[in-house]
């Protein structure tokens, strides 16, 4: 059937003698949409993981901040929990000031817990100038070299991060 204005004899052949190559490219919208619209579903999906992955950095990112703020009050608190510590130690047995200068310190330490610090092992560990500070060198022939033996001030740590170095006294080898 010929329809006016298409081109055709209504017998599959055009006006001019020629019959539609089916090889050639498809031109019509609906051809065209499609890879159009591929394209788009594409960049959405890319969009979309950028956006997850920036949600995710910024969670992660809000998290350290959060963790890291009260580094500097940690760092403030320590040389108080060391005076209380050297209070304790100079107390006489049995004095009531102690016990009450024990319970603060048991409740500073307490807090300080809860707000992610440890304190850094020291004795009989390996030397590490990443959380120990040597302040001596101790011949021990029973220990072996760069072993700490001492903790002379202990070291703390917020999460996972060094506040303060432990200072240590380290084993070296004996003189011959």
């Amino acid at each position: 059937m010929q329809t006016p204005g298409d081109g055709s004899n209504g017998d599959g052949t055009r006006v001019d003698g020629t019959t539609p190559d089916a090889t050639a490219p498809n031109t019509s919208p609906d051809a065209q949409a499609a890879p159009a619209e591929d394209e788009a579903a594409e960049r959405y999906r890319r969009l979309a993981a950028d956006f997850a992955n920036y949600r995710r950095r910024s969670a992660e990112e809000y998290l350290e901040r959060e963790r890291r703020a009260v580094e500097p009050l940690v760092s403030d608190l320590l040389p108080a929990v060391d005076g209380l510590r050297r209070a304790l130690a100079v107390a006489p047995p049995g004095d009531p000031l102690a016990e009450g200068v024990a319970m603060v310190l048991r409740q500073m330490e307490e807090v300080l817990r809860r707000h992610g610090v440890t304190t850094i092992a020291t004795v009989g560990r390996p030397f590490d100038p990443q959380h120990h500070e040597a302040i001596a060198a101790v011949p021990d022939p029973d220990v072996e070299r760069d072993t700490v033996v001492a903790g002379l001030r202990p070291g703390y740590a917020l999460h996972d991060r060094v506040v303060r170095p432990a200072l240590v006294s380290v084993a070296r080898a004996s003189p011959p």
